[in-house]
């Protein structure tokens, strides 16, 4: 939109001495050489002068009430931008607040979920430790019991290979005894 001039009284009365100076030379120039004795030529034009510079004091006027009411309303329109953004503002900075609330509140349930799973991997490894220690426990005991039986039976082995091995020994020596003295009677019968 192209500026708008504001014209005032001043302004007015200002145009309406340059044209009164320069009528008769634009009348001159344009071929009416002003006659004295028709004044009522002259009262017609200064009439119609009069009726334009009151019709652009009009004009004026209604331009500089247009240019305060625009005035008026860039003041109300930027007043109610300065209050949106204000007001977005404020709901940015609430609905940040709210999300950095929700956020920390999340980090805060996760932390106490991963509090739980550390308890939980604490009980676990306890428990572990403890049927460890019950495993080496039995493990030993069994270990302890396996040693026992095998010495039993290495004993039971021993004593029962001992007595096998007198048995054998007196079953030699008898079987030694009779096949001796059956050596003896034959030798006996062949010496006979």
């Amino acid at each position: 939109m192209g500026a708008l001039a504001i014209v005032n009284n001043e302004t007015m009365e200002t145009v309406e001495t340059f044209v009164r100076s320069h009528l008769k030379l634009w009348m001159k120039e344009d071929g009416l050489p002003p006659v004295e004795g028709r004044q009522s030529w002259f009262s017609e034009v200064s009439g119609r002068l009069t009726r334009i510079e009151e019709a652009l004091k009009r004009q004026a006027d209604i331009q500089e009430l247009q240019l305060k009411q625009m005035e008026k309303e860039f003041s109300r329109q930027r007043e109610e931008t300065a209050q949106r953004f204000e007001e977005q503002r404020e709901e940015t900075n609430r609905r940040f607040a709210e999300q950095r609330e929700e956020t920390n509140r999340r980090f805060e349930d996760i932390n106490r979920r991963f509090e739980d799973i550390n308890r939980r991997f604490e009980d676990i490894n306890r428990r572990f430790d403890e049927q460890r220690e019950e495993t080496n426990r039995r493990f030993d005991e069994q270990r302890e019991e396996t040693n026992r039986r095998f010495a039993e039976q290495q004993e039971e082995i021993n004593r029962r290979f001992a007595e096998q091995q007198e048995e054998i020994n007196r079953r030699f020596a008898e079987q030694r005894e009779e096949t001796n003295q059956r050596f003896a009677e034959q030798r006996e019968e062949t010496n006979q």
